[in-house]
């Protein structure tokens, strides 16, 4: 999955006095580009939805799962959002077709 980006490379931590001067002084100050609060815990409530998907498709707790990939599209671009109802629906109706043919066909199986 894609992680947040950044600009340049600021280490392991940023300084949050010299976050605070750069906004008061750019001049002297020159700011780091850090990803903003909002972008951070939405990154951060992605990464934990996806470990607890992991680990119920591990579990055996879906019978069908189709991972739908839409790099274009923000996680926060609401104005998307019938676009990206019709693209996942068009990408997953012939996987879940197929799956279903298969579920019959090994419902009628003899066991």
């Amino acid at each position: 999955s894609k992680g947040m980006n950044v600009e340049e490379d600021y280490g392991l931590s940023v300084s949050g006095w010299r976050q605070l001067l750069s906004r008061f002084i750019p001049t002297w100050v020159k700011p780091v580009k850090v990803p903003g609060v909002a972008e951070v815990l939405m990154q951060s409530m992605v990464v934990g939805s996806a470990i607890t998907r992991d680990k119920s498709l591990k579990s055996g707790l879906a019978d069908f799962y189709c991972n739908i990939q839409l790099p274009d599209v923000g996680l926060l671009d609401f104005n998307a959002v019938t676009e990206v109802e019709q693209r996942g629906y068009d990408t997953v109706l012939e996987p879940l077709k197929q799956w279903l043919d298969k579920e019959r066909l090994d419902s009628q199986k003899p066991h």
